[in-house]
Parts: structure tokens; sequence; C-alpha cells
């Protein structure tokens, strides 16, 4: 659901939201010059959740099916609250939510609220589509 300030509130299973972050924390950058490449976009599409990392030479990227339409929002969850997330996540089928802004995100779950009040505003933004989309079959038009 959203509310007036355009947040969105997802919930997912605990483990099931750590295996895919697990699938994509390696690619975050460490401590990049370009800010923006210091976590991990998160991009809710419609009845998906798409995780985009990349340190500027590799790129990883997951998507998870949403129950319901969830509208299009995007933001950078810095690296910090992603390792701080994979490290206290459960495995069990516990739920998460997650409320994303494009300037903050709360996770909730097992009485302990993760707060990312200043997420980054950066250039991942869909760039990393044309990539994914590459058809190695392909041949450049002349």
């Amino acid at each position: 659901k959203k509310d007036e300030e355009e947040n969105t509130f997802v919930n997912l299973k605990q483990k099931d939201f750590k295996a895919i972050l697990k699938q994509v924390d390696f690619s975050m950058a460490q401590q990049d010059i370009r800010y923006y490449l210091n976590g991990l976009l998160f991009e809710v599409d419609n009845q998906k959740l798409n995780i985009v990392g990349t340190d500027g030479h590799r790129l990883s990227f997951t998507s998870i099916k949403l129950q319901k339409d969830f509208g299009k929002i995007q933001t950078i969850i810095p690296r910090k609250t992603i390792l701080e997330l994979v490290k206290l996540l459960g495995d069990g089928d516990d739920d998460i939510e997650i409320n994303i802004s494009k300037t903050q995100a709360y996770f909730h779950f097992n009485n302990i609220l993760i707060c990312s009040v200043r997420n980054i505003l950066g250039h991942i933004r869909n760039g990393y589509l044309p990539i994914l989309l590459y058809d190695k079959n392909s041949r450049p038009s002349r």
C-alpha cells in the first residue's frame, strides 16, 4: 500500500529477503568516490522488487515477485544498512515489513527496526537494463 508521502510498504518472508540480498550484495562497491555505487538499488516495479548492485566492474541483479501491484519507486540503500540486514535477518518464515520512499527506508522484523534515513541519490537508475537485455546472438545494426 502507499501513503500520502509516496511510501511503499512491502511484506516478504525474512528467509526470501535475506536470500535475494545475498545474491547481489557481493557486487556493492566498498568505498567508491561514486557514492551511488556504495549500496544496492531497490526498485519496486509494479509486482516485482528488483535489487541491483554494481561496483563499476561487476553487475548483479535479482528480482522477487510481490503479491500485488505497488506502482513504481526506486532508491539506493546504503551498504552499511544492507550488511546489517543480512546479519540480522532470520532464516525462518517470519515476515519483514519494508517501507521504502525515495529518501528513506525502514525494515521492521523480530521487534527490530532498521532505519536508513539518508538513502543515496544517484545514477544507477535503469542504467542496468540495457546490459541485462543484451542478446549475445544479435548483431549491431549498421
